[in-house]
């Protein structure tokens, strides 16, 4: 870096560099910001003897550029902060500016979610039912699929909270309640007479099925709804069960041996 510039360790591995003097209307200050990232991107990639081995090391850049008008020093951090995960999100070892909609983006994120906790606390899921046929066009069976009904923005589908509901760890409660809820309509139709062969399959997300919890949640909502487990089919991806081959068959067979059924999503 030049003697003006400033460096500065701010935690295990990140980084702080504060670069001035670039010039005085700003127009060429992202040019410049590129050329000093580049600078550390080809420092960085020199490979680290360690030990007789040796190691590379990759770094992900994220950039603002202050306005000394309203600077502040949190708000700048924050902004590089933002711009450095956007830079890990594109395959790192790159740079990325700080852009106001990656803040706009961020800001509406963490109000579906907190909408989302909300959602799971005040019960304002929804199952919808696709009919599943045999080759006469008999109805067998169904297949639950979610919906959110939420009061300030509407009904909701899957594609648009299943990925926050994954990222952020909800996805557990309401997995739950979707096997809940599929179990009580099961009981349902069967205590109204629409029979007792009629079975519902649910979608599994990959940490519900790994999670110690998932086999004893399904034992305790079937004793609860008196749901014969052979009326419950979990639906899974492929992708879900090569993630661990081993852990994914055990757990299959726990729930074979349950009298569920789990087929390939």
């Amino acid at each position: 870096m030049r003697i003006e510039d400033t460096v500065a360790c701010i935690g295990g591995d990140e980084f702080v560099i504060i670069l001035q003097n670039l010039g005085s209307d700003g127009t060429d200050v992202p040019a410049q910001t590129r050329v000093a990232a580049t600078k550390i991107f080809s420092a960085l990639e020199e490979p680290y003897a360690l030990k007789h081995h040796e190691f590379f090391s990759t770094v992900s850049i994220g950039a603002t550029i202050i306005d000394s008008s309203n600077a502040n020093s949190d708000e700048m951090l924050k902004q590089a902060d933002i711009a450095m995960y956007q830079a890990k999100k594109s395959g790192r070892n790159t740079l990325r500016f700080f852009d106001p909609v990656m803040q706009a983006a961020i800001d509406k994120r963490a109000s579906i979610e907190h909408a989302l906790h909300n959602a799971i606390e005040e019960n304002q899921f929804q199952l919808y039912y696709q009919k599943h046929v045999d080759d006469k066009g008999a109805v067998v069976g169904s297949e639950a699929l979610i919906r959110w009904k939420s009061p300030s923005l509407g009904l909701v589908l899957p594609g648009d909270f299943i990925p926050l509901a994954e990222d952020s760890g909800l996805i557990l409660s309401v997995g739950r309640w979707v096997i809940n809820a599929a179990c009580e309509q099961i009981q349902s139709c069967r205590e109204q007479g629409l029979g007792d062969e009629v079975s519902v399959a649910v979608n599994i997300s990959p940490k519900q099925f790994y999670h110690p919890q998932f086999i004893d949640d399904i034992l305790e909502c079937l004793k609860r709804t008196g749901v014969d487990a052979r009326r419950l089919k979990f639906e899974v991806t492929e992708s879900l069960v090569i993630r661990d081959i081993d852990a994914a068959v055990d757990i299959m067979r726990k729930l074979k041996r349950l009298g569920g059924k789990v087929l390939d999503g």
